[in-house]
């Protein structure tokens, strides 16, 4: 556009020199016959419609840099917000599961602490805090089975009993008291880079242990850290590894 206001204003020049200060003998010859003749009215016109023109260029330019600045703006905001977000987490709790033992148990009808449930699930956990020191509360076991999700009864025993655990070859594999289950473990802080290690148990009404430790059961374990963000794990039994009656796996 400027290149056409140049021409346009240079044309103008010589059509005013031709009107007013070319002699007489000189407007007849070819060249400067087609040269334009206008009015200053027709040329002033001209004028205003490339000013225009320039101006809305101008705006147009402004505007296309400013959407530009617009864009790399949201863009170094997503790259900010990105890295905020790692940041963030940083400074959160950071859980890993870890399934050292599972086992699913019949009931013990002799045992009147556990009156009305018909199984056990038996879950040795080792949970890693990759994150900020973080207790975990409020652990709960459920199981996935036919569509329905269930929750477990948690089971915790008191100072003076002692839990005897057994594989099905009738070997002992453990030995359980009030301080092997990880809900007392985890009251405490865990520590950046530590782990926390215990037992939970939870009985279920309804189901035998057969349909429990069917491969088709999902088993999930949950819990919260301090932020009270809700941490899950998921279990599936391994058939190969469960005999009926006092199942244990390794």
């Amino acid at each position: 556009m400027a290149l056409i206001a140049f021409c346009y204003g240079a044309l103008a020049f010589v059509d005013l020199i031709k009107a007013e200060l070319l002699p007489a003998k000189y407007q007849d010859y070819t060249l400067v016959k087609g040269i334009p003749s206008w009015s200053w009215r027709t040329w002033a016109l001209g004028f205003l419609v490339i000013i225009l023109l320039v101006l809305l260029e101008g705006a147009h330019d402004a505007t296309r840099k400013r959407e530009q600045q617009i864009t790399d703006r949201k863009h170094e905001i997503e790259q900010l917000e990105a890295q905020l977000i790692v940041e963030k987490d940083r400074f959160k709790p950071q859980f890993r599961f870890k399934t050292i033992n599972f086992g699913v148990f019949p009931s013990q009808p002799n045992v009147p602490q556990v009156k009305g449930i018909d199984a056990f699930g038996w879950f040795e956990l080792r949970l890693l805090n990759s994150g900020v020191p973080s207790i975990a509360t409020n652990w709960r076991v459920f199981i996935e089975i036919g569509g329905h999700q269930i929750e477990g009864r948690s089971i915790l025993i008191t100072d003076a009993m002692v839990i005897t655990m057994r594989n099905e070859k009738s070997e002992k594999i453990a030995e359980l008291t009030k301080d092997s289950f990880i809900q007392g473990k985890t009251i405490k802080s865990i520590p950046t880079g530590d782990q926390a290690r215990g037992w939970i148990v939870a009985g279920f009404t309804g189901h035998t242990a057969l349909e429990l430790r069917d491969p088709k059961t999902k088993w999930i374990v949950t819990c919260e850290d301090v932020l009270g963000k809700e941490w899950k794990f998921e279990h599936y039994a391994n058939p190969n590894r469960a005999a009926e009656g006092l199942a244990f796996e390794p």
